[in-house]
């Protein structure tokens, strides 16, 4: 089963293509980087308003990395972009490949899904994270998926 299957089989939904090849660390010290986030929220599906979800960056049709917040995507993706281009600059390994992929990226897709819930004694509890650790295990993808600590890069497991 293809990447794009998985996604759909596990309910995720495309909320956005993209068209990569920018400079982020450039569009910074020119003062563009507001626009072009801004530009990308934009073009953003309306279910990236909602809370709690688990995301998917994709391309050529296989999952690049995978992530969960609380928080929408609209807020987490302009939170990563600013942090990752932040700490870029400082030229922290973790995050200069993601200024990489979107420098050499020309195309991506994001795909989102609500995370699951379920109920225990008649409370419901939300479960990102051990479910966005699942799915990682599922797919067969480039290391994006990394814990940092310090400058120190951890490996997916």
């Amino acid at each position: 089963m293809d990447h794009i299957d998985k996604l759909q089989q596990f309910g995720f939904l495309r909320i956005g293509v993209f068209s990569g090849g920018e400079d982020l660390i450039a569009l910074k010290q020119e003062g563009n980087l507001s626009s072009y986030i801004n530009d990308k929220l934009k073009a953003m599906d309306e279910t990236t308003k909602k809370k709690n979800v688990i995301y998917a960056y994709v391309v050529d049709g296989m999952v690049v990395y995978l992530g969960e917040t609380e928080r929408t995507f609209r807020e987490r993706y302009n939170n990563h972009i600013r942090n990752l281009v932040d700490f870029a600059i400082e030229n922290k390994p973790a995050y200069l490949h993601w200024v990489e992929f979107f420098k050499t990226t020309n195309r991506y897709e994001i795909w989102q899904m609500p995370a699951p819930q379920v109920e225990f004694r008649g409370l419901k509890v939300t479960i990102r994270q051990d479910f966005e650790t699942v799915l990682i295990g599922e797919f067969d993808f480039p290391v994006m998926n990394t814990r940092t600590k310090g400058n120190r890069i951890l490996q997916k497991q």
